[in-house]
């Protein structure tokens, strides 16, 4: 035990040490690091951390179907969000979706997809004018 201590007696009583020791002592800590801004055009964008890749994504197929194979034998939902470790209110949504619509989805009522920018009735005056007039050149019917 006292080997070990002389060997650390030996350690500091090196030169060079207390002059390390004052520059730790005197010395300040850096700045905190600001994110990088870059200006591109008009627009001003920074680095910030992604803080929706945190957020959970659409749940599993398995999982939903485990959930509803367990409402379906009359569990309790916080029964069933205790078994499959989710949130209680994820199986009221898919309880609700099953008495309402009898399915554990919700309808789509709007078509998927970007809207049309031709509207039916101006697609048909269009196909009638060039019924009535075939020669038409593309930039005279614009």
């Amino acid at each position: 035990m006292q080997k070990g201590l002389e060997s650390l007696a030996f350690i500091f009583a090196l030169p060079h040490c207390d002059s390390l020791y004052e520059e730790f002592e005197n010395s300040t800590p850096p700045p905190p690091q600001l994110p990088k801004i870059e200006a591109i055009h008009t627009s001003l964008f920074v680095d910030v951390p992604d803080v929706l890749s945190a957020m959970p994504g659409p749940l599993p197929a398995s999982l939903r179907s485990r959930i509803l194979r367990l409402l379906l034998l009359h569990w309790a939902p916080w029964a069933i969000a205790e078994e499959v470790h989710c949130c209680p209110a994820t199986v009221y949504n898919i309880q609700e979706n099953l008495f309402m619509y009898n399915s554990p989805f919700r309808p789509q009522f709007r078509p998927k997809g970007a809207p049309r920018k031709v509207f039916k009735a101006a697609e048909n005056g269009l196909i009638a004018y060039l019924e009535d007039q075939p020669w038409t050149m593309q930039k005279e019917m614009v």
